[in-house]
């Protein structure tokens, strides 16, 4: 009796108490239970905790089994290698994103239980070092389940709708969510991502929201933090509200740790001088706790400006350079663009390299107008800005060159024929844009595509526009633009980011987000017999403005009997019943297919076909 329960203690209840602490370590990374993380986490740790198993079976066996220290210690090393080379070769071949920090997590704790669980001498110990670890990783992740009970009061109740667009590569989906029913009255804000799945919004009167879009599904919790912009006091002594004091960005350091710094652009109010400057704020932002420490002020535009109407050529975007330097665009300030743009020792019009290892800044370029748009890429720095009447400008920005403003631009004065700084069109003096739009898109951010979600897109710049309503991609090849295709989207865009997946996200300034994802997967289920076009060849017929089309209306196609006697209209209803059993439905139709079993699949599927209804109606008009 005694070796039976022995047995069952070390061979059997031990690995299992051991395997399942692999499992739960992943949820450390968020101080979170790993079965809430991300799918991609609760994946690995699954096929992590299964490996550990594998390998304490071989390292038990008599093959594996030494008595001399340096040996066993170096079977544990082999083992464990080849027990979690296989999941890390799945998870690369997938494509599948894991935070280096749970990966170390993984690691780490794997090749431990191996080395103490081989250990059959003292099997009382290792039993007491299994439970030991696992109690330890529990209590490490209660903190989470706390903070996750205590945010639900500050969840954000929203509204959401989806909608396609078709481009020349990818098929988008288009979720969007109307997260506020009162607008603020200030038009700015940001978004910047966390990691792989959560994100930060600042709104222009600096209130912060976590984002988080683990499981496909977006949530949103006012965080109790407020950017340092004094926009109570601006209201209270100017008495003269506009849209135009605000935040305009926000970045976060990139790090692993669970405590980053953050930076916030804002303005700020002097009272005593009774004059604005663009501010750069920073706080240590802890993301466990999602608290943040006291703001500090590093850096104030020069000198500070006293206007009477606070005008939209503020600029203030943000971007961390290579070498770890922080880039902020500064638009002109004033309606006056000559006034400060062309002033010795003002730092408008320009775009300012700020220095954290002192706070000292100068000047990285010149000759701008209202840079709504910055993007450090690999090779090249991009920025964005506004023309006046015309010539919304995308330039690569080098050190020390002047872009040309007010002196040059391809625009021209408002409700004019004419150029203030020169010649209009000529663009006599300052470094020519890379590209410029005639007539103008309201631009605003940018970004290059990196990730696996837009494929197709990769190393192309996504620009976007504010009154365009529109993403605007540009392909660029032997340092040239050689196309630009549009993607209308029906939202103002104020800034834009990639996520590590390669879905995106908008936000339009003011209440509205837009989640952007391939849909090029959900006519997949339909594309081996049927085509968009009504004009195109396939078995089937051509789906284009099915929904609300009479049924075996195609000209193009001989239906079967049974779906010409079907007749009626296809409503979304109709489609729905017929794709869930096209046999039973329409008996002796020529689909002879099992039809798909998934309710919410079936609605995805119509919901394409519709959009591609009102994306052909569009098209006519």
């Amino acid at each position: 009796m005694k070796l039976n329960t022995r047995f069952l203690l070390f061979r059997v209840i031990s690995p299992l108490i051991a395997s399942l602490a692999v499992f739960l370590v992943a949820g450390l990374r968020f101080a979170e239970p790993v079965w809430l993380s991300e799918h991609s986490v609760f994946l690995m740790a699954s096929m992590m905790g299964g490996a550990y198993l594998i390998g304490h079976v071989f390292l038990l066996s008599p093959i594996a089994r030494s008595k001399h220290i340096s040996l066993h210690i170096l079977r544990v090393i082999a083992v464990g290698a080849l027990v979690s080379l296989p999941v890390f070769l799945y998870l690369l071949m997938m494509d599948i994103n894991v935070s280096r920090m749970v990966i170390v997590y993984e690691i780490g704790i794997l090749f431990f239980l191996l080395a103490t669980n081989s250990f059959s001498s003292r099997p009382g110990l290792v039993i007491l070092v299994n439970v030991g670890v696992l109690v330890i990783i529990v209590i490490a992740s209660l903190p989470g389940m706390f903070q996750i009970t205590a945010m639900t009061g500050n969840k954000i109740e929203f509204d959401s709708a989806v909608s396609y667009e078709f481009a020349n590569y990818h098929d988008i989906k288009i979720t969007k969510y109307k997260i506020f029913k009162d607008k603020e009255l200030a038009n700015g804000g940001s978004i910047e991502t966390i990691d792989d799945t959560r994100l930060l919004l600042v709104t222009g009167y600096g209130k912060l929201y976590l984002i988080d879009t683990k499981g496909g599904k977006i949530n949103i919790q006012k965080l109790d933090i407020r950017a340092p912009i004094n926009a109570d006091t601006y209201l209270t002594e100017t008495k003269k509200p506009n849209l135009y004091f605000r935040v305009t960005d926000i970045i976060l350091e990139e790090s692993e740790s669970d405590v980053r710094k953050l930076y916030v652009a804002h303005h700020y109010f002097d009272t005593v001088n009774q004059c604005y400057t663009l501010r750069l704020s920073e706080t240590q932002f802890d993301l466990q706790n999602l608290k943040a420490g006291e703001w500090l002020t590093r850096y104030d535009s020069q000198p500070c400006v006293k206007i009477n109407k606070f005008p939209n050529l503020t600029g203030g975007r943000l971007a961390f350079t290579r070498d770890g330097n922080i880039l902020l665009t500064v638009g002109v300030h004033s309606y006056s663009t000559r006034e400060f743009a062309d002033l010795d020792g003002s730092h408008y019009g320009r775009v300012m390299q700020i220095k954290p290892t002192d706070w000292t800044a100068r000047v990285f370029s010149k000759g701008h107008r209202n840079p709504q748009g910055l993007y450090v890429g690999s090779d090249k720095i991009w920025s964005t800005e506004h023309g006046p009447e015309g010539g919304d400008e995308l330039n690569e920005l080098e050190y020390g060159s002047d872009y040309g403003w007010p002196f040059s631009s391809f625009g021209t004065d408002y409700g004019k024929k004419t150029f203030e700084g020169g010649d209009p069109g000529k663009y006599l003096q300052g470094r020519l844009p890379f590209y410029a739009w005639v007539p103008s898109i309201g631009i605003s951010n940018l970004v290059e595509v990196k990730g696996t979600e837009f494929s197709a897109w990769q190393d192309d710049l996504l620009v976007t526009s504010l009154n365009g309503m529109s993403i605007f991609r540009v392909r660029i090849r032997e340092d040239r633009v050689v196309t630009i295709e549009r993607l209308k989207l029906g939202e103002r865009i104020r800034d834009i980011v990639e996520l590590p997946s390669g879905k995106i996200m908008l936000w339009n300034g003011e209440d509205t987000l837009q989640f952007l994802e391939s849909a090029n997967y959900v006519f997949s289920e339909c594309k081996g017999c049927h085509v968009l076009s009504t004009a195109g060849r396939s078995i089937g017929p051509g789906l284009r403005g099915i929904v609300g089309r009479k049924v075996a209306d195609s000209g193009r196609y001989a239906y079967s009997k049974a779906m010409l006697d079907f007749g009626g209209t296809w409503t979304p209803e109709r489609l729905d019943v017929f794709l869930a059993n096209p046999a039973q439905t329409v008996p002796g139709t020529s689909m002879q297919v099992e039809g798909i079993s998934d309710p919410a699949r079936r609605k995805e599927i119509i919901q394409f076909l519709q959009g591609v209804q009102d994306y052909d109606v569009d098209k006519r008009r």
